[in-house]
């Protein structure tokens, strides 16, 4: 599942995952509308944009971890931001801000 307002970046995600990684992508525009599918849909994995009108992506995700179809269901932020106040507050909610070898590790 990709939770992205932006049409022009859903395009290019649903297509690169579909395409070149073979998934099957149910695209979602908001957060509401993920919360809406995600029961139905049963993502193994999310792509969650941070930063969207209305509920953003940290109301979304703290959304989606009350459903029991996806309370451990692994998420993934996507982000442009960069700020160190801005990506602590990511790593307060559970998110895994390691370097490539420290992946491998775990």
């Amino acid at each position: 599942m990709c939770v992205e307002d932006e049409a022009d970046i859903q395009t290019v995600a649903k297509m690169a995952l579909e395409t070149v990684g073979g998934f099957d992508v149910e695209m979602c525009g908001s957060g509401e509308e993920a919360l809406e599918k995600a029961p139905k849909f049963l993502p193994d994995l999310i792509l969650l944009d941070v930063m969207m009108p209305g509920m953003d992506g940290l109301a979304t995700y703290r959304a989606v971890r009350k459903l029991p179809e996806a309370e451990a269901t692994p998420i993934v932020f996507m982000t442009a931001k960069s700020q160190a106040h801005e990506v602590e507050q990511l790593l307060d909610l559970g998110a895994f801000g390691g370097d490539l070898e420290t992946v491998r590790s775990h």
